[in-house]
């Protein structure tokens, strides 16, 4: 299911599907970096628990009607929990606390603003609140609608030389696997051209991951995140005359069904770009 989705899911969710729908949303974004708690034994304070920069904990409410005085209990309690067993020497890398809760606000209450803000720092920890607004400007920072349009034309000009230019890499390859340091007369006729051949290829493939990381999450939302990967994996790690056979055998890997893994890849991300256009 793609982030937009959820996002829209969340925005009707309550009680514990709620955290639920919030949790796998930032699992999206962070993936195996969040992880959502299971407590066993008692009630730790805690929802979700992002580990990476400033680890941080999420403590989600859902409440099907925002009634200040009931989320303001419900925060305290949260977070005086949390305290508690921070001092009990549990929760010693957390270093931030959010507490996330269903409102269509466009603003926090000064009550509850009031007890975040004077909690801040103390024990060692940053307090922050987030209401649905915050969550869909998080999510949107990661995740724009769209590609703008001149990024997209670029990503989709590179893919098209990626496979003409692939195209001719593994021909060479079924063709002269074995004698790569031979002056043959055929698509690439010294050593030299060779190596040039395969810097171009690799470094369409890095320019390529270039727009990629720029945009993870509109790619990840087509679902192109892993043909992406499986592209950025055929990099050879050096490309010299020396070891031209292991630099073909890197970018010319197959796949379990026999085909170019290089090709199959181009073609299924051009393909899957000319739908979502």
């Amino acid at each position: 299911m793609s982030i937009m989705k959820l996002l829209e899911q969340l925005t009707e969710a309550t009680g514990n599907e709620f955290e639920d729908k919030f949790c796998k949303i930032m699992k999206e974004i962070h993936k195996d970096k969040l992880q959502q708690t299971q407590v066993y034994g008692g009630d730790m304070k805690a929802d979700a628990v992002l580990l990476p920069g400033k680890k941080t904990v999420f403590a989600v409410h859902g409440p099907e009607t925002f009634k200040e005085a009931k989320v303001l209990e419900k925060l305290k309690d949260d977070y005086e929990g949390f305290i508690e067993h921070k001092q009990q020497g549990k929760w010693k890398a957390i270093t931030k606390w959010i507490f996330v809760v269903r409102s269509e606000r466009k603003g926090i209450s000064s009550k509850i603003l009031d007890f975040i803000s004077s909690r801040d720092g103390e024990n060692g920890v940053e307090t922050g609140i987030w209401g649905l607004d915050d969550i869909r400007k998080y999510v949107m920072e990661w995740a724009p609608p769209a590609l703008p349009g001149e990024i997209l034309e670029e990503f989709k000009s590179l893919l098209l030389s990626l496979k003409q230019g692939g195209e001719v890499l593994t021909q060479d390859y079924e063709e002269n696997g074995d004698r790569f340091f031979h002056h043959v007369e055929m698509r690439f006729k010294t050593p030299e051209n060779r190596k040039e051949a395969c810097k171009y290829i690799t470094s369409l493939i890095e320019k390529i991951h270039g727009v990629y990381i720029q945009y993870p999450g509109a790619f990840e939302d087509m679902g192109l995140q892993k043909r992406i990967n499986k592209l950025v994996k055929l990099r050879p790690h050096t490309i010299t005359v020396v070891d031209l056979n292991l630099a073909y055998e890197s970018l010319c890997k197959k796949s379990n069904d026999g085909k170019y893994v290089l090709l199959k890849q181009t073609k299924k991300i051009l393909e899957r770009l000319s739908v979502s256009a």
